[in-house]
């Protein structure tokens, strides 16, 4: 369909690979065809800390981790390594009625993601970007899509934008679409149910949305590559911001999943023992 998305391969044995390497450009990137699948003791022996992607800067290094993510998981996939840091990254959220009829959206700039480099976004801030609507909405139509939908976005160097993902779904931070005055989650419910919606015509740029137990990670991990400071970080958080779990008016999502980050640091602690 000539959409501009990274090439990608998925070659399933060494010898899968021999065969494709006159295709493969660098720098690439291997991951899991499902993010799971990496989920496992076998990867931290073999490979080392857990990873969503292993960036590979030539053939040698691509010959020495593959083999040792065969081991982990034969589905596996090879994908240009779109260059470019965290602050290049994009997402557009979209709502198409049955007749593929555009019926809503807002655009976003993550700013930062964790796992740093290759993670999902932590902090991420409404914006207005012509060029990302209209090759969303020409993808769109290709598709044939209807229903709620999302795409997510990369500038290479050269300031080409590709689609990195895309979903029948929308983002996992779509509490910013009801910030920003844009609620696509209750529009396609109603939109479903036959009932009236009127759908606003814009949205509110500027608005925040922060994962604070990512974002505070990241910013920690974005210091040690001095892309970030940790004063810089804490003054992003200005401005109207909507929390993820964390709400004052409903607290028990943020204590369960405190208690849930407690009892997996003491799982952990546990099997390190032993």
């Amino acid at each position: 369909l000539d959409l501009p998305v990274p090439w990608s391969l998925a070659p399933k044995s060494m010898a899968d690979l021999e065969r494709l390497l006159p295709q493969i450009t660098y720098p690439c990137i291997i991951k899991p065809a499902h993010k799971e699948d990496w989920w496992s003791p076998k990867f931290a022996g073999l490979i080392g800390a857990y990873r969503k992607a292993i960036a590979c800067h030539s053939r040698e290094e691509l010959l020495e981790y593959f083999p040792k993510v065969l081991q982990v998981g034969p589905n596996v996939l090879l994908q240009e390594l779109v260059e470019g840091d965290d602050s290049q990254l994009y997402s557009i959220n979209m709502y198409y009625d049955r007749d593929s009829n555009l019926k809503g959206y807002y655009s976003a700039h993550k700013h930062r993601t964790y796992p740093i480099h290759a993670g999902q976004g932590c902090c991420v801030e409404t914006v207005k970007d012509e060029e990302i609507l209209r090759i969303s909405m020409e993808t769109a139509l290709k598709l044939r899509m209807v229903g709620l939908c999302n795409m997510q976005y990369k500038r290479d160097k050269h300031g080409r934008l590709k689609i990195m993902e895309l979903h029948i779904r929308n983002s996992v931070w779509s509490y910013l679409g009801k910030a920003s005055g844009m609620n696509l989650y209750y529009y396609a419910y109603l939109d479903q149910q036959g009932l009236p919606y009127p759908y606003p015509q814009d949205y509110q740029t500027g608005v925040k949305f922060i994962d604070l137990k990512r974002d505070i990670k990241a910013l920690l991990a974005y210091r040690k590559t001095g892309e970030w400071t940790l004063m810089q970080g804490i003054r992003s958080w200005k401005g109207k911001v909507v929390f993820h779990i964390l709400n004052f008016t409903d607290p028990l999502p943020f204590f369960a999943d405190l208690w849930f980050e407690l009892v997996q640091r003491m799982f952990k602690k546990t099997a390190t023992a032993d």
